[in-house]
């Protein structure tokens, strides 16, 4: 559990972060960081020693956030292949195959998971090339 300090510090984090994302770092001033969060101009210089201390700790929970993100993906898809082997394998690839030509509701379906799935994907990406 994180004590106060820590939430507090979390909660700079969570709310200057888009900010600094969608404004920039010049933009993005300390009066606006104490509305957005809430707390005192005290407050925010207690947690980070200065407005560049605060950039640079919300950019590594960024990338790290989306880093994190891509690499439980992978990680899902490397263990999944061993787990699936006693299954029959990927799912999507045999029912794609076999309903492609047989079950065209089906078919359809599985289409629309695999472009949200990709979606998905691209978002973290395009996540990642905006920090």
């Amino acid at each position: 559990m994180l004590t106060k300090a820590e939430q507090t510090t979390q909660l700079i984090l969570d709310t200057v972060s888009p900010n600094f994302n969608k404004k920039g770092y010049y933009a993005t001033s300390i009066r606006g960081i104490t509305q957005a969060t809430g707390l005192t101009k005290e407050a925010v210089y207690g947690n980070f020693n200065n407005k560049k201390d605060l950039a640079l700790a919300a950019f590594n929970q960024d990338i790290s956030s989306v880093i994190g993100k891509l690499h439980a993906i992978t990680d899902f898809y490397r263990s999944h292949y061993n787990y699936n082997i006693n299954f029959g394998r990927c799912p999507i690839l045999n029912i794609g195959i076999d309903a492609n030509n047989t079950n065209p509701k089906l078919f359809d379906h599985l289409k629309y998971i695999t472009i949200k799935r990709l979606n998905c994907i691209t978002e973290i990406i395009e996540q990642g090339i905006q920090c």
